[in-house]
């Protein structure tokens, strides 16, 4: 039988919903960089990252895999090559504005499909603060994950405290979406935190996270009470969406 055939993904994409950011403004006391974006474009992120690398592969090596052959709907759910672009983010677009080169990637297989997209945000208006996306959907073609799911939720708390990241955690569910829904807090202070939304929908499983960083008091990143309703918002879009595609 013969392999998958992969499908190396390398243009960034228009992703729809998102304002354009405003051009720099050397006035208010930002340089720009030398292709004219804010310096808080990209940052390191210390112990954040560690929470969140775990999740998140960015960079090369995106790629696109074909399994002909293969049911590609899971409860009327089908992914997509180009996921970023599946919902028009009507939470997170009222707080930030896109970078170019987002990513997404899809993988088919008899056993499960899965998307991703990858991105970065910047503050829509004035703000010395960045944020990282991460969206991922897999449907899973053989196996009922309510058992799993349910345990990662209970385990959540225990893994974090063991890893030694610091900041304080939260996991709470979110009633009233799909058949299970909870999210991930990590607030590491100074408007510095991590969030992820997990959600499952029978064998449909969506996972969004954000992780922000502020760069002093003045315009900080939006609180995670602010940005709970976003990321909800933005899931049930993309719900709604991938549902009618399937």
């Amino acid at each position: 039988m013969d392999s998958p055939q992969q499908k190396p993904i390398s243009e960034p994409e228009a992703i729809a919903g998102f304002p354009e950011p405003p051009a720099p403004d050397a006035a208010d006391g930002e340089a720009p960089t030398a292709h004219g974006r804010s310096r808080f474009k990209t940052w390191g992120w210390g112990g954040l990252a560690g929470a969140v690398a775990a999740s998140v592969v960015w960079g090369s090596g995106l790629y696109a895999v074909d399994a002909a052959g293969t049911p590609d709907t899971v409860v009327g759910y089908r992914v997509t090559d180009k996921l970023c672009d599946k919902t028009l983010w009507p939470g997170l677009s009222s707080r930030f504005t896109k970078t170019p080169n987002w990513q997404s990637s899809v993988t088919k297989h008899p056993a499960m499909d899965t998307a991703d997209c990858f991105g970065e945000l910047q503050p829509l208006g004035k703000g010395a603060h960045g944020a990282q996306l991460e969206l991922s959907v897999v449907l899973h073609k053989q196996t009922d994950l309510t058992a799993e799911f349910e345990a990662r939720r209970a385990g959540t708390m225990k893994r974090f405290a063991a890893g030694g990241g610091g900041g304080a955690i939260e996991v709470h569910r979110v009633p009233g979406l799909a058949d299970h829904a909870y999210l991930v807090t990590n607030d590491f202070g100074g408007g510095t935190h991590w969030m992820q939304l997990n959600v499952l929908d029978a064998r449909a499983e969506f996972t969004l996270g954000v992780s922000t960083r502020s760069f002093g008091d003045l315009y900080p990143a939006p609180t995670p009470t602010e940005l709970e309703p976003l990321l909800i918002k933005d899931l049930k879009d993309l719900m709604h969406s991938l549902r009618k595609s399937g």
